[in-house]
């Protein structure tokens, strides 16, 4: 099953090492980085939507 992981690079809680292996676990694995903190739907809604778009129109 497809997945898609959003998240911002500024975030101080899911910080970049927790993406450590993160393919070994999804087949089939798409990952982006916004320019956000934690709460990055709200910081960056257009950017969040596009990928969703993207990823559910090819999904």
């Amino acid at each position: 099953m497809p997945a898609l992981y959003i998240y911002g690079n500024k975030d101080k809680v899911i910080i970049p090492e927790y993406l450590n292996h993160i393919e070994e676990c999804f087949a089939d694995l798409r990952v982006k980085e916004v320019e956000a903190g934690h709460f990055l739907q709200e910081e960056q809604p257009e950017a969040v939507a596009g990928y969703l778009n993207d990823f559910l129109d090819t999904a």
